[in-house]
């Protein structure tokens, strides 16, 4: 449901898709865990801009939607370089306020992701 959603909306949506939240196997991470504990309720669950989505995958989309179409009062850029040498990432992330907004605790969170996930047996021999 999620890839039909990406390939519906290019370079709209940026999703970050955690192995965790509703049992473990080998590809499950602490910080993963850590994430799900806020935002998991079970699987599969997904959450867009930190909102919570129903359990029900075919609501989704329009949950998605509605976030798009709320107003951002920020504008935020990233740099990055990739040393594939010693594989480290270093970015540089600059954020704009557009707009006044409310005196709240405001956060970034920068998520390093990988496409392609390598190891054998158990926990990784799987289809979906």
């Amino acid at each position: 449901v999620l890839q039909s959603i990406i390939e519906k909306y290019p370079n709209t949506i940026v999703p970050v898709i955690h192995h965790s939240g509703f049992g473990r196997d080998s590809m499950t991470i602490p910080e993963s865990e850590t994430y799900a504990t806020y935002y998991a309720s079970g699987a599969p669950t997904a959450a867009a801009d930190r909102k919570l989505i129903k359990l029900s995958r075919s609501t989704w989309e329009d949950d998605i939607l509605t976030c798009l179409d709320e107003i951002t009062p920020i504008s935020i850029s990233l740099s990055n370089t990739y040393n594939s040498e010693n594989k480290e990432v270093s970015a540089n992330v600059t954020i704009k306020f557009l707009d006044e907004v409310q005196n709240a605790d405001y956060r970034v969170n920068l998520f390093v992701i990988e496409k392609t996930v390598i190891g054998s047996g158990s926990g990784y021999n799987q289809s979906n």
